[in-house]
């Protein structure tokens, strides 16, 4: 029987283990209040930000503010809420991954 994942701290550990799975680098954001929770490092200096949240839950006003500052200098956030929002936004990151690395053996 599958547990359901209903705490933010457990769609994140769901979420990171997929990422290690997968062999990306990621990390925990400790800079103080509002900035999303994980950090992707991809390929050719790529990143993306994840805000990991539960179903019923909402970003506060310093989150949305975060969110926006980081798109408005280009940068790829995903806010996922909930645990199949995470591993939908997991599967396509790794996918990216995959894609970026054949991208680059074929060069």
């Amino acid at each position: 029987m599958k547990i359901p994942i209903r705490s933010e701290a457990s769609i994140e550990r769901m979420f990171t283990k997929m990422l290690r799975d997968a062999k990306l680098k990621n990390t925990k954001m400790r800079m103080g209040e509002g900035w999303p929770d994980r950090l992707v490092l991809l390929p050719s200096s790529r990143v993306m930000w994840v805000e990991l949240k539960r179903e019923d839950a909402v970003l506060s006003a310093l989150q949305a503010a975060r969110v926006d500052e980081l798109r408005a200098i280009g940068h790829d956030v995903r806010v996922c809420h909930g645990p199949e929002a995470a591993r939908t936004v997991a599967r396509e990151i790794i996918m990216l991954y995959a894609s970026m690395l054949a991208q680059r053996v074929r060069r």
